[in-house]
């Protein structure tokens, strides 16, 4: 005979000879309901049977019935309508991956975030005075630093030409080959100069450190009087085989607030 669940409506094959009083209690496997079941009349429970075999062969004993009675499950089997519940979960997995895909900005927030760019750069405003700092003297010669090896050393002087004072005098030396194509760059602030002896012995981050000291040693590179010159010192390191000549270059520094009054 055919029991069907009044919650969940789950059909299950029950025999009736397991009934052995008019009604016994069974449990729902799917929905664990607990419910009444009649033994139904001798007649037609062949006639039921015969028609169970045609129509309801995915049914198979596995429910169990409850109160006192044998205890055997009654469940729906793998061999008839269930696959038509197994191929809706599978529908609903592939829509649900489907939508994830589709619409993964929502759960992953990197993928929403705006690409960052870097704010454009505003240029700075050349101080016309750096077309007044002139070098002078310069000259190049190559020495030995206990640290770095052979090191090229560029001396000179910037001198203010303007009608002001000046400060922060800023160059730029460059390495050349014999092509006159640029090699090797190194930029420092003016008045920040070394003896024979320290740039044979300081190690050469030491050097670098001193030279970008825009104030220049003691004060020299601030507030600089117009005509005066006041020293520098480039110093190079890994100096390449094909060099030829050099140049240096004033890239920087700025016209004092209080002398344009």
């Amino acid at each position: 005979m055919i029991v069907t669940c009044k919650v969940c409506n789950t059909r299950y094959r029950l025999d009736p000879e397991r009934i052995k009083d008019k009604q016994a209690k069974v449990r729902c496997s799917n929905c664990g309901e607990v419910f009444t079941v009649n033994k139904p009349p001798e007649g037609e429970v062949k006639e039921q049977l015969l028609t169970d075999i045609f129509h309801d062969e995915a049914l198979e004993e596995e429910e169990e019935i409850v109160g006192g009675m044998e205890k055997k499950g009654l469940r729906a089997s793998g061999r008839g309508r269930p696959w038509l519940r197994w191929s809706m979960v599978g529908i609903a997995i592939v829509v649900v991956v489907c939508v994830i895909y589709l619409y993964r900005g929502f759960f992953n927030t990197e993928s929403v975030q705006p690409e960052k760019t870097a704010p454009p750069q505003t240029a700075s405003k050349e101080d016309p005075g750096i077309k007044k700092i002139t070098i002078a003297d310069a000259e190049g010669n190559f020495k030995v630093n206990k640290e770095a090896g052979e090191i090229f050393v560029i001396r000179g002087a910037a001198q203010n030409k303007n009608n002001q004072p000046f400060s922060f005098i800023r160059l730029r030396g460059l390495l050349h080959n014999a092509n006159a194509q640029k090699v090797k760059e190194e930029e420092v602030f003016a008045g920040n100069i070394f003896t024979d002896e320290e740039l044979s012995a300081l190690p050469m981050s030491k050097i670098r450190e001193c030279s970008q000291n825009k104030y220049g040693k003691d004060n020299s590179n601030y507030n600089v009087p117009p005509g005066k010159a006041i020293p520098f010192i480039i110093v190079f390191t890994q100096i390449p085989d094909n060099l030829a000549e050099f140049t240096v270059r004033v890239v920087g520094g700025q016209t004092e607030p209080s002398a344009l009054q």
